[in-house]
């Protein structure tokens, strides 16, 4: 989510702080904006903070490294600011992925899982995520990693489960899997960081990589 997406109102409130700091040039506040990375969306009012802990926790438990699941975590965050009923001003994206058409139409029709009560998710955050674990991650789904044709498609999922750094997982998201229209790749890195940085210390447990798991099919 860029300064495209904001509201009017959050549009002014980041203007009349940015004006408050000596910054009166529109395009360079938009642009401090877009390139802002993590300050610029943990202080956003619609930033779901109190979720990040359990959707970082539901990544690990299903496979993610803990590069892996900041890189994507960090991306959600610049999409959706981790709000699962999260719409798209003026426009049709909706959810944690910020999800459109087809995609948007099968992740709201996917069940996967019976609803996990311990985990800290809402009903929908969990759907969601189970949807991008399922299709993006566990199998491979045609049109989830872009429509270059099936070897690249299904090197690029691969490439994020080999991932061994969170700018390579976060960077392989943004560009493999999420695609935005206008990537912000600073901030989507930026996140993906801030994540590795306050999660990795909190984690009790460790989990295999799904790079391992892939081999040990393979055998």
């Amino acid at each position: 989510m860029g300064w495209k997406d904001l509201s009017i109102r959050d549009k002014a409130a980041i203007i009349r702080q940015s004006v408050s700091n000596g910054i009166y040039n529109l395009g360079e506040i938009r642009n401090r904006f877009d390139e802002g990375g993590d300050k610029n969306t943990i202080n956003n009012p619609k930033y779901n903070a109190k979720q990040v802990n359990p959707m970082y926790d539901y990544l690990r438990e299903n496979g993610l490294t803990n590069e892996q699941a900041s890189g994507l975590l960090g991306n959600l965050a610049v999409e959706s600011y981790l709000n699962a009923d999260m719409k798209q001003i003026n426009g049709p994206a909706y959810g944690l992925m910020q999800a459109e058409g087809a995609r948007k139409r099968a992740m709201l029709a996917y069940d996967r899982t019976p609803y996990s009560f311990g985990s800290g998710l809402t009903p929908e955050e969990q759907q969601q995520l189970d949807y991008i674990i399922d299709k993006g991650i566990q199998n491979y789904t045609p049109g989830e990693w872009g429509k270059s044709g099936f070897n690249r498609a299904r090197h690029a999922r691969n490439a994020f489960l080999n991932a061994k750094t969170t700018r390579g997982a976060s960077d392989i998201i943004t560009n493999n899997f999420l695609r935005p229209g206008k990537p912000n790749l600073n901030r989507r890195r930026k996140m993906s960081d801030y994540y590795y940085d306050t999660q990795k210390e909190r984690i009790p447990y460790q989990i295999e990589s799904w790079s391992d798991i892939l081999k040990s099919w393979e055998q």
